[in-house]
């Protein structure tokens, strides 16, 4: 009996050591699981910040880009109504307040073309097209007249100004809005619009 005792005993030590392995190589393994879940968070966390970073960086070049881009275009620098156009500064000294009866109106325009070279197609001859539309106080559009100018200099930085005449004789009297637009043929570029009050009659 003594010795039935003692080996249930000792099974009993057994078992009770192999339980107790059991306990501990099951809690190892999930702390090693909560370890490579963190770390795999980590991860995830650090993907998303150099995902971000990347996004930024490429809003910053687009900027940039749109920024070198608007610089290269053409800059209109004055718009008015004048009473006869002949040369380079007639749209401040031959400025109008208002169109004749009877008579066209002539929109000068003068800006600025840079020409960049060797961005800029070799051999291209340096052109404009400049645009006049005509709306009502309201908006709507009435007309539009266009018209190709080829320069005479390639030179980064020339002065310009030509003049668009609108036949405006058809149209009641009253006050209109001219608005001017101005794009570069060879690069494609166009300036900013600008728009200016034209009173008829």
């Amino acid at each position: 009996m003594q010795r039935r005792q003692l080996l249930a005993l000792a099974g009993l030590t057994g078992l009770g050591g192999c339980l107790g392995y059991d306990v501990v190589d099951s809690e190892a393994v999930t702390d090693r699981k909560v370890r490579i879940a963190e770390l795999e968070a980590k991860l995830d966390r650090r993907d998303e910040l150099l995902a971000e970073r990347d996004a930024r960086i490429e809003e910053l070049e687009a900027g940039v880009a749109r920024r070198r881009d608007r610089q290269r275009a053409p800059r209109i620098n004055a718009v008015g109504i004048v009473d006869r156009w002949d040369r380079i500064g007639d749209v401040v000294e031959r400025r109008i307040d208002a169109v004749p009866p009877g008579e066209p109106a002539r929109i000068a325009v003068n800006f600025t073309y840079r020409r960049d070279r060797p961005t800029d197609t070799p051999g291209s001859t340096p052109a404009v097209g400049v645009v006049a539309r005509l709306l009502t106080l309201e908006g709507f559009r009435i007309e539009r007249v266009g018209r190709r100018i080829d320069l005479s200099t390639d030179s980064a930085g020339s002065l310009h100004e030509t003049v668009v005449t609108v036949d405006v004789n058809r149209f009641p009297t009253g006050t209109y809005i001219a608005v001017v637009e101005l794009t570069d043929l060879v690069s494609g570029r166009s300036a900013s619009n600008e728009s200016i009050l034209l009173p008829v009659g």
